[in-house]
């Protein structure tokens, strides 16, 4: 080997040591360098204190009780006791026509915002009751004199609700007679109370057939006009209205009836409902 070519080869051998050495020393720095971390910071949740709700008071539950709609006939001929019966709140009042103050009654009742029925004349079997030349429906009457006669009653008492029938324990009993009495009720759109006069009363039936909103009487309160026999009649009207939802009872302005629904009014208001007789459904 000339001499020329062994120094080459020393130039080249010390390149390659000096590269080596290099290449060493960067592997080396980068394992010494720290490597930065990867676990990510605690999420920090701000405090939030939740709002104090507001103090609600809850409103106290209704107690539903039971209907009791009182219905007092025969209104027209005393303008005292008519006043009397005004004055109790709820009651409905069922007027005669052509009485000295039926239409006293009709004007002041609709002022005070009173349900109001025409107290309508109707045959009863015992023929002591009405003289020859009282109007009133009889069953010996044609279907248009019976028509007539009605819108004759019915114009007599204005703002009526309702009709309900005064006597009428024979007419009540007449299918054929009640159809066209029932006819002018549907065409002025009045609902009917069957008083019940008569055990063997149709008028309930045949009102509800023809289309009529009826109602039948549950309880009498004074057929005795004693204040304890009427108390214990109006005990046992709340009784029929506990058991069936409501109940509808019929009384009269007697001043022993009255004096009963005053005194025991208070009372009564906490027991049933009171009503008016056309909010029953």
């Amino acid at each position: 080997m000339s001499f020329k070519k062994f120094v080459l080869s020393l130039v080249t051998l010390a390149i390659l040591l000096a590269g080596v050495t290099f290449y060493l020393k960067l592997v080396n720095d980068r394992q010494e360098s720290p490597i930065p971390s990867l676990k990510p910071a605690p999420l920090v949740v701000p405090k939030v204190t939740p709002p104090v709700p507001e103090k609600v008071t809850p409103e106290p539950v209704k107690k539903h009780l039971p209907k009791l709609a009182i219905v007092i006939d025969d209104i027209g001929n005393s303008k005292e006791l008519g006043e009397e019966v005004l004055a109790l709140k709820g009651v409905t009042i069922a007027i005669i026509p052509e009485l000295k103050y039926s239409l006293y009654f009709a004007n002041k009742g609709k002022e005070l915002g009173k349900d109001i029925l025409i107290h309508m004349p109707m045959e009863p079997k015992n023929k002591d009751k009405y003289s020859d030349d009282t109007k009133i429906l009889k069953t010996d009457m044609a279907e248009e004199e019976i028509k007539k006669l009605t819108e004759y009653f019915l114009k007599a008492v204005p703002y009526a609700k309702g009709v309900n029938n005064h006597m009428g324990s024979k007419f009540t009993e007449d299918t054929e007679k009640l159809e066209p009495f029932f006819k002018v009720l549907k065409s002025k759109n009045l609902f009917f109370l069957d008083s019940r006069t008569s055990s063997d009363s149709k008028a309930y039936e045949v009102g509800h057939r023809l289309g009529i909103r009826a109602y039948k009487r549950d309880v009498f309160l004074d057929h005795e006009i004693s204040e304890d026999k009427i108390s214990e009649q109006l005990d046992r009207a709340i009784k029929e209205a506990y058991n069936n939802g409501y109940a509808i009872a019929i009384g009269h302005p007697h001043p022993e009836t009255i004096h009963v629904l005053k005194r025991r009014y208070k009372e009564l208001s906490k027991t049933v409902e009171i009503v008016p007789l056309s909010s029953l459904q």
